[in-house]
């Protein structure tokens, strides 16, 4: 019951699979939702994300490292390179509208260039995550600052990585 989960801006969030998760636990009598904060520099991943990740995995063959194909690697690239979506773009509707048109374009160029695949609509992609919004900007937490300031007060805090503890 006194345990906060935050997610960090290190991690790449799926709108789908956590309301999907919260959803579940919350069926179970558990009030996730409240018990969660996001930092707003959080990278979401999104639709044409896990389009991407399955032609690539295809494209490698033999190499392919086995990706689950949910957009995992494809979301972080776009992290790194500084043009993914981040959960603080949500913010502004109009300005959302303009980066995820920009992203959009860049990937669907590599689907349908590079992968001969088709290209993702942008408004399928932009319906989908509209459900999502309010929800996701009533998760906005100072990840950071609540982390210090429970470090201050003596609390205990756990850190979870990349494939989970102890894995």
């Amino acid at each position: 019951d006194n345990v906060t989960c935050l997610i960090g801006n290190g991690v790449v969030l799926s709108p789908d699979a956590s309301f999907q998760e919260l959803d579940e636990l919350e069926a179970r009598g558990i009030p996730a939702s409240e018990r969660i904060g996001i930092s707003e520099a959080c990278p979401l991943i999104l639709p044409y994300h896990s389009a991407l990740d399955q032609p690539r995995a295809i494209a490698r063959g033999k190499q392919a490292i086995g990706t689950t194909g949910r957009g995992i690697g494809p979301g972080y690239e776009d992290k790194v390179s500084r043009r993914g979506i981040r959960l603080a773009d949500l913010k502004d509707l109009e300005k959302f509208r303009e980066k995820l048109a920009g992203v959009m374009e860049y990937h669907n160029f590599v689907l349908k260039n590079y992968f001969k695949q088709d290209e993702v609509d942008y408004q399928t992609v932009l319906d989908g995550v509209m459900p999502y919004r309010d929800k996701l900007l009533s998760l906005i937490a100072d990840v950071p600052g609540i982390i210090d300031r429970y470090r201050k007060e003596g609390k205990s805090v756990m850190f979870e990585g990349a494939q989970g503890t102890l894995l």
